[in-house]
């Protein structure tokens, strides 16, 4: 904007009374008092300058205490501005000051005011000449003006955006200008204005010319796409509203998913198939499509995934009902989207096939914990342990050491193992031990274990009779009948109320 000063009006005659002046005593006009006048103002890019000067007979401010006043800035009638000054002035002495004030010219004519000392903290020899007005003339600089134009998806469904200078400048050379762009209200990235991929008349350079920017990001579905045209304000304007525009932005070909099995997975420890399927297509592909599993050419089992893949996206799984036979080398074939539940770009891509290997396994499992024997009752326990690799569990026991006559088992191949004895004789010690067998057949077993069931409550008194000599003399035997439901531990025999005897060796 070009700025034309044509007129000039210095205040130096005393306002009338309706003003802020006042009129100076005699008492005042033989006082020496300074006197703020305000000699110029100017614009200097979009801030407001002005000279400070005090053409009174007495300095403004002391020794022992800075001053403390106020200039006005006034732009067409209206207050905008204040500026503190604590900066002591001399007779004749002159400051060069700015409000920290941006002012955004508009074309057209504006009336400027600077007032000294506006709220009047300085006593002056003259209170009627603090302000300086003028009338400046903003000229219409010839500017340039960013609009985005259109916003649409090429063929091949990118993103592309023309911005056209609708302003009357040129853009200088070396000019550089970011535009925004938003998808359905998320940020996608900016783009450098300078480097378009077709111009028309001329570029946005130039007036009334367009380019067009042919983005990478990809149009897969209806979208709302808001680009804003130089949002870091690299470029001045004419027009600083107008750079943004809206609109919701349709794919031109409609994109696909398109599945493909990635990897088979062969688990020999855990007897399992699994797969990595992955989505290579445009659109993301939904959820509910099965994928199914082929042994030998027979199919075997089905495996629903249940999770969206977007493109670029991968998912692992595993056939679950599927249990690959012990050792036994099988030829594998897994296939995406089995029953073509899922449109896709290529049909032809779902399947992948791979021989899954058996490698014989010579060695055992390990036991790395227990037995621990618990939940111990009359007639139960439950005896539990841990191997290093999946394997089945078997325990054999007996009440009698190395008989073994009973036996317990579960053929699931398993790494923690418990088995529960039951019908088991009370207050009996079993002795026992653990077996556990691989997919391969590969055994180990543990050395014996023994443990006592609990023994039924004793709720019943013992009898006692005695069997004692009709005549006692010298040395006669004396002996005891007793009866127990539990049996019979001891017999202590009592004289006059001491144990004399205790026989453990009863024989019940």
């Amino acid at each position: 904007m070009k700025l034309t000063r044509v007129i000039s009006i210095v205040l130096t005659t005393v306002l009338l009374l309706s003003t802020l002046a006042v009129l100076p005593t005699p008492a005042m006009a033989q006082q020496q008092l300074p006197d703020l006048v305000v000699p110029n103002a100017w614009q200097a890019d979009s801030q407001i300058w002005y000279n400070l000067k005090n053409i009174g007979q007495s300095t403004i401010g002391g020794a022992t205490a800075p001053p403390s006043y106020y200039s006005a800035l006034f732009i067409d009638g209206k207050q905008v501005a204040e500026d503190h000054v604590t900066i002591s002035l001399a007779p004749g002495a002159q400051l060069t000051r700015c409000f920290d004030y941006q002012w955004q010219a508009t074309p057209g004519q504006h009336t400027i005011r600077v007032c000294a000392d506006w709220r009047q903290d300085i006593t002056e020899s003259n209170e009627g000449n603090n302000c300086w007005e003028d009338v400046w003339v903003i000229e219409e600089e010839n500017l340039p003006d960013f609009m985005v134009e259109r916003i649409e998806c090429s063929p091949d469904n990118k993103l592309s955006v023309t911005i056209k200078n609708i302003g009357s400048g040129t853009l200088p050379s070396g000019w550089k200008a970011l535009a925004d762009t938003y998808f359905d209200g998320t940020r996608k990235g900016a783009f450098d204005l300078t480097y378009p991929t077709s111009t028309l008349n001329g570029g946005i350079d130039k007036p009334g010319g367009s380019s067009t920017y042919l983005l990478e990001w990809d149009i897969t579905t209806s979208v709302t796409v808001r680009v804003f045209a130089d949002f870091t304000d690299d470029i001045k304007e004419s027009n600083e509203q107008n750079n943004i525009r809206e609109e919701k932005i349709e794919p031109l070909v409609t994109k696909l998913p398109d599945l493909i099995i990635e990897e088979i997975k062969c688990d020999r420890e855990n007897s399992r198939i699994g797969y990595v399927i992955k989505n290579v297509g445009g659109a993301t592909a939904p959820s509910g499509h099965v994928t199914n599993l082929y042994v030998d050419g027979e199919k075997t089992s089905p495996d629903s995934v249940g999770i969206e893949l977007k493109p670029g996206e991968a998912y692992e799984s595993w056939f679950k009902e599927y249990e690959w036979p012990a050792c036994h080398t099988i030829k594998v074939r897994v296939c995406a989207d089995n029953y073509n539940q899922i449109e896709e770009t290529n049909e032809q891509n779902n399947c992948l096939e791979k021989t899954c290997e058996c490698v014989a396994d010579i060695t055992p499992p390990r036991i790395i914990s227990g037995p621990t024997i618990s939940e111990v009752t009359q007639n139960s326990a439950v005896i539990c342990w841990g191997t290093d690799e999946a394997s089945d569990s078997l325990v054999r026991y007996d009440n009698r050491s190395g008989k073994y006559g009973s036996v317990i088992e579960d053929p699931k191949l398993l790494k923690e193992h418990c088995l529960n004895l039951t019908k088991l004789e009370p207050g009996t010690t079993y002795h026992l031990m653990m077996e556990s067998s691989d997919s391969s057949g590969n055994k180990v077993g543990s050395r014996d274990f023994s443990f006592e069931t609990l023994s039924p409550p004793d709720d019943e008194k013992p009898s006692l009779s005695l069997i004692i000599p009709d005549t006692l003399s010298g040395k006669v035997p004396i002996s005891a009948n007793t009866q127990d439901n539990t049996g019979v531990d001891m017999v202590v025999f009592l004289l006059d109320g001491e144990p004399v005897h205790t026989d453990y060796t009863y024989p019940f």
